[in-house]
């Protein structure tokens, strides 16, 4: 796996050749979001693997902690109700 990241958080030797223009902030935070989404998305991959092989679960029953996940529409709705 190859990634590319030009920005002086990730790649500092990009600014010693090319020079660095504007704020160092962005870079860390894309990286930052992907990095999450990607841990996020592996993190269900390998838990709807385990859960269909180990288990033998089927459908939405693979989703790691799906009971949870079922909860969260009604959460949320407490959140908006107290809010508001």
């Amino acid at each position: 796996m190859l990634f590319k990241y030009k920005t002086p958080v990730v790649c500092p030797w990009y600014v010693s050749q090319n020079g660095f223009k504007g704020s160092a902030k962005p870079g860390l935070i894309m990286f930052l979001i992907k990095l999450v989404l990607v841990s996020f998305l592996g993190y269900n991959i390998v838990g709807i693997y385990y859960n269909f092989s180990r288990h033998g679960r089927q459908g939405l029953e693979c989703v790691p902690h799906i009971d949870r996940w079922r909860k969260v529409p009604g959460q949320l709705g407490l959140v908006a109700y107290l809010v508001a």
